[in-house]
């Protein structure tokens, strides 16, 4: 089984290095996903939230940050493959054509047999674009292990497969009685921004980021660590007027509604910060001409 330690450390900065930021804490997902559970079924989560492909960052980051052996991947937005040709020798020309293997078949297949000796991750994403019978499908999978097509049938092993689904509509009801619900969010706020020292900045910048709190306050979005800083390499660098600001804040920061960016109480708020802003700036620049 995989190591549960990753439970109980740096979950969040383990995502972030895989591509993922948020401010949410995924522990218990992670304890829902590999921890130990006497129901016999397949565990599996389903990812919901504001539309977007941030659900499918969440799915690759978190199979990355646990180390899974293998990851296995389906989308079925994509569009489908087209059936190859088969050419027969004339002889034999009016033998019967097999159907050839769907992309589906071939990976959960595939996903089966590896969970016999390794842990292995299935991501299916964009499920609301299957056919309902593939819900049914995967239903089946999940509660008896079993993905059968025509002249096949496939065996997972519950230890070891692991599934995650991506859909932008409500799932089949027998299937998301069987699946794990998780939000994830285009952004998240937790009514703070880290302090300069947190950003190991230098502390002539704390007022800016305490004059910056508002704003995002007002928005009810807090930036990333990594957000954080392309904005202020953008104050240091490039930052002259409140329009370079607002043009900077939603460049850079995941999840802002442009039109409540540009708000007139939003606004306001740039308007006490520029004085700020130009002070640091100011002091920045003599500080060069030293």
């Amino acid at each position: 089984m995989l190591s549960k330690t990753l439970v109980y450390n740096n979950l969040t900065e383990d995502l972030a290095d895989y591509g993922f930021e948020s401010h949410e804490d995924y522990r218990f997902v992670v304890k829902q996903l590999i921890g130990a559970n006497s129901s016999k079924r397949i565990k599996c989560i389903s990812l919901s939230g504001n539309s977007g492909r941030r659900k499918t960052a969440f799915a690759h980051a978190l199979g990355d940050a646990l180390g899974f052996e293998r990851t296995l991947y389906h989308d079925f937005s994509q569009l489908k493959e087209p059936e190859p040709e088969l050419i027969l020798p004339e002889p034999e020309k009016n033998i019967p054509r097999e159907r050839p293997i769907s992309a589906l078949d071939r990976l959960i297949s595939d996903a089966c047999a590896f969970s016999e000796a390794e842990n292995t991750l299935l991501i299916i994403d964009q499920l609301h674009s299957a056919d309902f019978r593939h819900h049914v499908r995967i239903h089946k999978l999940l509660t008896d292990y079993i993905w059968s097509f025509p002249k096949n049938e496939f065996t997972a092993n519950p230890n070891n497969l692991f599934i995650i689904l991506i859909s932008e509509e409500a799932l089949y009801h027998a299937l998301q009685k069987n699946s794990f619900k998780v939000w994830i969010s285009n952004a998240s706020y937790n009514g703070s921004l880290p302090s300069a020292k947190t950003l190991h900045c230098e502390e002539d910048l704390q007022p800016i980021l305490d004059a910056l709190a508002p704003i995002f306050s007002h928005l009810k979005i807090t930036p990333t660590q990594s957000e954080l800083l392309k904005l202020i390499d953008d104050i240091r660098h490039n930052i002259h007027t409140e329009s370079e600001l607002s043009q900077s804040i939603f460049g850079w920061v995941e999840g802002i509604n442009h039109d409540d960016l540009h708000a007139e109480t939003v606004q306001l708020l740039f308007s006490d910060l520029m004085p700020v802003l130009d002070q640091f700036l100011g002091i920045d620049q003599l500080e060069i001409l030293e």
